[in-house]
């Protein structure tokens, strides 16, 4: 079986490169390990498809555009099933939308950059961590952020971990807007 589609921005823009994959109801831990990125025109199709249900992902490594199951949901609870059967034809179209961005400079209380200091994010209702680390000169920029208030929380070696704005009280914290 095949499932195709087209993935656009919100301005109905294609959008190449981005990364669509199938996870599967049953399979090794949902991921049925088939997967195709769209071409310059947006389009992707997946071969050899076996007859399942499907959820199918949208994620664009680049981190401009947030990633999305099908339906436009953004986690895969929230997604409906795709039936695909024997020698069958879907289409399972996106339009993907921009992420919000964090984006700053950890430093020591000298003023100086911290380097490979990981810097870690939080949806107030998410319960995982998204972790980066900083750059040479201290930076980092997070993108592909949906909409909601972040906890933002900075480690490295050598320093307490530290929320923002510079408490170690993750409920005193003040929360990042996207």
């Amino acid at each position: 079986s095949i499932i195709r589609g087209i993935v656009k921005d919100s301005a109905g823009k294609p959008l190449s490169d981005i990364f669509v994959s199938l996870l599967s109801s049953g399979g090794d831990n949902g991921l049925d390990y088939n997967y195709g990125w769209t071409g310059s025109d947006g389009a992707y199709e997946i071969l050899g498809v076996a007859p399942d249900n499907y959820r199918v992902l949208f994620n664009d490594d680049t981190g401009v555009y947030i990633p999305q199951f099908n339906g436009g949901v953004f986690t895969r609870k929230e997604a409906s099933e795709i039936a695909v059967g024997t020698q069958s034809t879907t289409t399972v179209d996106a339009t993907m939308k921009m992420g919000g961005v964090i984006k700053g400079t950890v430093r020591d209380a000298d003023g100086a950059p911290i380097a490979d200091a990981r810097v870690g994010v939080r949806n107030t209702t998410d319960v995982e961590w998204d972790k980066w680390v900083t750059s040479a000169m201290g930076d980092y920029t997070i993108t592909g952020l949906i909409d909601g208030n972040y906890f933002v929380d900075f480690y490295a070696d050598n320093y307490d971990e530290q929320y923002y704005d510079g408490v170690d009280d993750p409920s005193k914290a003040t929360l990042v807007p996207i």
